[in-house]
């Protein structure tokens, strides 16, 4: 039996066609995973908002959303005690007085924001609105 010679020689125009198909796929993708992480962030915040204990003052209405960066998103409370400490650090962590709600509301979630970022990876072409 006769093996048959596979040409791999591709030419530079196959090489470059086949970097663009590439390069649009991975910017298909990562506008969809942007508008995913967007949508997960809103839902989070709110359920954080939400969460927040009722006497706790002004941090319940101090969780700040970072959404500008591409694929990299943020949410933090900006809540201050007077000595400058992060309410949400005390809330969170102290021995005393603390109240911790954060990370249950992280896990509690969990699937939620991932079913909202694979939700807009599995849509069909590449409008996002």
């Amino acid at each position: 039996m006769e093996k048959k010679k596979v040409n791999t020689d591709f030419g530079t125009s196959s090489l470059t066609f086949l970097g663009k198909y590439i390069a649009d796929i991975q910017k298909a993708v990562g506008d969809k995973l942007n508008v995913g992480l967007e949508k997960a962030t809103n839902y989070l915040a709110d359920e954080l908002e939400k969460k927040t204990p009722v006497n706790t003052g002004i941090t319940k209405q101090s969780w700040v959303k970072q959404l500008k960066y591409r694929n990299v998103k943020y949410i933090n409370n900006t809540a201050t005690n007077k000595k400058g400490y992060p309410i949400i650090n005390v809330l969170e962590f102290a021995k005393k007085r603390g109240k911790p709600f954060v990370r249950k509301t992280l896990q509690e979630n969990e699937e939620k924001i991932r079913s909202i970022i694979v939700a807009e990876l599995e849509k069909e072409g590449t409008d996002n609105g």
